[in-house]
């Protein structure tokens, strides 16, 4: 029994390996060392399960593998049904890993024998009554088939199905027996047209009618759930995953408690109300992606929407969302500019993100007219964005947080910049032409916190970005305009390899509590008005060394610029690759520089120097 269930769990691991899951969650390395203990496990199973009866050694071993085979099932079920929303908690796959090597090396000591061929196995397991997985294409060749393993009374208490890869069926099961099916995952079938069964008259009212999750995967010819428009096919679904679908349309359905919806490259699909009824009442997150006939209809419940390589119908349509609360438009190599109006009647909407579009150009003037909830503006790697339009912040938009990031070609703030009397947060990473700060910064009484960060950084792919340390900002003195901002609490400067000294008129920021400068190697002065500041509790000065010696503690010459402020450290980083980092920065800014020592920042999180592969944490402002 423990052999069988350990093959079906390889075969529907491997099945995962091969469309890539690993890959979208970032543990394709995790899964193929999974792999490849569970591959050395099989070979010797069939001598232990032989041996058992007469060893209780043996026995409890194979015990201990059962329990770890099945926290390893419940992770890849995780997988499979949540991979397009799943936060990978790394510790329970390492945890899970240690224990299957730690029962794999004791193996040894039992002399197992290996046993090769293939032979005939059983293809559901009966060990568990939570969740099944069929993967091999001829389990549902003929209807009484179907009668045999969906009515098997072991497979009643189900509640999780995974069904792939069986490419040359052409009906699906009849899952409305299962009256316990909570979660159901589909891939991997090329003949399948309709979700229900023919044979069994589409028959929903018992089984699915409690369905709560279903993703369904390259399915290309499925046309729709139902055969017949208008159905409920799913009372009771809540979340639902549809992904290269290419024929899949959703007129004429209906989904009451569907609250998720995440689709992705299908061509055809479309979204329209049945005989006035709204398709999704409940519907409160929707993510978008390559849908190229898709316009959204009214849809007033809502909150979160994400566009991926968006069409102008669907941007069109956004303004029938106005209860929307989260926006993120992102990844459209061809789009320019945005279509008029395109955010009219969302006054609810908080959060506005305009992510890796590197041919926009230009923003409408009135884009924030009328937002009057906004409180966070987000525009990130908008490469040919050379300004922000002047009266763009003139509207009575209440945003609190703006960060601009990988815009190399922006060279100013508007002038309405200064009317942002609500603005608390400010982030202006990797703008290299930035040229300075408009006047009347004084008006920013709200503004407690600023971050210039001249690391060079560019989007690797969704949700990711690399950071890479070059000398491309041509900032060398900060700007004058920002001893004006009145209520400044927080200022980080990092990593500006021509920074040689901060101003005089930094003891101007009188309210300013914490002091942070990076990564600016050719940095020699901080001015004695440094004294003026007497909030200042915190002083960070990092990979700076030509101020190490002069603010050493109690002995430097200007250590009684600092002696009054309770919390300083000026050294290296505390990174040991972030110290590497530094002496390649060093001898960028010497001009040498060894062509094979690559240093970057990955993931919002972690430092890589690909020469030695060390890694460690970064500051939490990455995050």
């Amino acid at each position: 029994m423990a052999e069988a269930f350990l093959r079906v769990l390889l075969e529907n691991l491997n099945s995962l390996i091969q469309r890539k899951i690993g890959s979208l969650l970032g543990v394709e390395k995790q899964m193929e060392k999974f792999s490849s203990t569970l591959s050395t496990m099989c070979s010797v199973l069939e001598d232990a399960e032989e041996r058992q009866l007469g060893d209780r050694v043996i026995k409890d071993w194979l015990k201990k593998l059962s329990d770890v085979s099945s926290e390893l099932d419940d992770i890849l079920d995780d997988c499979e049904t949540e991979a397009f929303r799943l936060e990978y908690q790394g510790q329970d796959d390492r945890w899970t890993q240690k224990r299957l090597d730690q029962i794999a090396n004791e193996r040894m000591k039992f002399h197992l024998r290996e046993v090769a061929g293939e032979r005939q196995r059983p293809q559901i397991r009966q060990s568990r009554q939570t969740s099944s997985v069929i993967t091999q294409p001829h389990v549902y060749g003929r209807e009484e088939d179907q009668e045999r393993i969906v009515g098997n009374e072991i497979l009643g208490n189900v509640v999780n199905i995974t069904l792939s890869n069986c490419r040359n069926c052409s009906e699906l099961p009849p899952f409305w027996k299962l009256t316990s099916l909570r979660d159901l995952s589909i891939s991997g079938m090329n003949s399948v047209r309709y979700i229900d069964n023919e044979s069994h008259d589409g028959d929903f009212r018992r089984g699915l009618g409690c369905l709560e999750r279903l993703n369904i995967v390259d399915l290309p010819n499925l046309e729709r759930f139902s055969r017949q428009e208008g159905k409920e096919v799913f009372p009771c679904l809540s979340t639902l995953y549809a992904k290269n679908c290419k024929k899949l349309t959703l007129v004429g359905q209906v989904f009451p408690c569907l609250k998720s919806l995440h689709i992705e490259d299908l061509p055809n699909m479309e979204l329209s109300m049945q005989d006035g009824k709204e398709m999704f009442p409940c519907l409160s997150r929707l993510y978008v992606d390559k849908c190229p006939k898709l316009a959204l209809p009214v849809l007033g419940s809502i909150k979160e929407l994400q566009v991926y390589e968006s069409n102008e119908m669907v941007l069109n349509s956004i303004s029938n969302l106005p209860g929307l609360t989260q926006l993120h438009i992102s990844d459209n190599a061809n789009m320019t500019s945005f279509p008029e109006c395109m955010l009219r009647n969302l006054t609810s909407l908080q959060s506005l993100t305009i992510d890796r579009l590197p041919n926009l150009e230009v923003l409408p003037t009135d884009m924030l007219i009328g937002l009057s909830a906004l409180e966070a503006l987000d525009i990130s790697f908008c490469n040919e964005l050379k300004c922000l339009p002047e009266g763009i912040f003139s509207g009575s938009a209440p945003i609190k947080r703006i960060r601009i990031m990988g815009c190399r070609k922006m060279k100013l703030l508007p002038e309405s910049f200064r009317g942002l009397t609500m603005l608390q947060s400010l982030e202006l990473i990797d703008c290299s032409e930035l040229e300075g700060f408009p006047t009347g910064l004084n008006n920013l009484i709200s503004l407690k916190n600023l971050t210039m960060l001249g690391l060079e950084m560019g989007a690797s792919g969704r949700n990711a970005s690399v950071y890479a340390l070059h000398a491309v900002h041509k900032l060398v003195a900060l700007p004058g305009a920002l001893q004006h901002i009145p209520s400044l609490e927080s200022m980080r400067v990092s990593y500006f390899l021509g920074l040689a000294s901060l101003p005089d008129w930094l003891g101007n920021l009188a309210t300013l509590k914490e002091l942070c400068v990076e990564g600016c190697p050719d940095l020699a002065y901080i001015p004695s008005s440094i004294k003026n500041l007497t909030n200042l509790r915190k002083l960070k000065i990092e990979s700076c060394p030509k101020l190490e010696k002069r603010f050493e503690n109690e002995a430097g010459e200007d250590w009684q610029k600092i002696a009054h402020i309770p919390d300083v450290y000026i050294g290296p980083s505390r990174s040991s690759s972030l110290l590497y980092a530094f002496k390649w920065w060093s001898s960028v800014a010497t001009g040498r520089t060894d062509e094979h020592q690559n240093v970057a920042f990955s993931n919002n999180a972690h430092v890589k120097v690909f020469n030695n592969k060390e890694e460690a944490g970064l500051e939490d402002y990455l995050a």
